[in-house]
């Protein structure tokens, strides 16, 4: 997987709706089946979760 150039243009992955995602493995898909149409991002939510970085700590000179 971490060599895939899937992992390389988005390492990080997809944000995904975990209903969408048991729906999925309730209609029969496979672990690689999931996984592949996640990274496409056909499980994403319907609307995205804002994400903040953390805050950078203070460096003293």
């Amino acid at each position: 997987m971490r060599a895939s150039r899937e992992f390389a243009e988005n390492a990080i992955g997809e944000f995904f709706d975990p209903g969408k995602l048991v729906a999925a493995r309730e209609k029969g898909l496979s672990e690689n089946e999931i996984r592949q149409h996640a990274r496409a991002g056909d499980y994403r939510p319907e609307k995205i979760p804002e994400v903040r970085r953390a805050a950078q700590p203070a460096t003293s000179l």
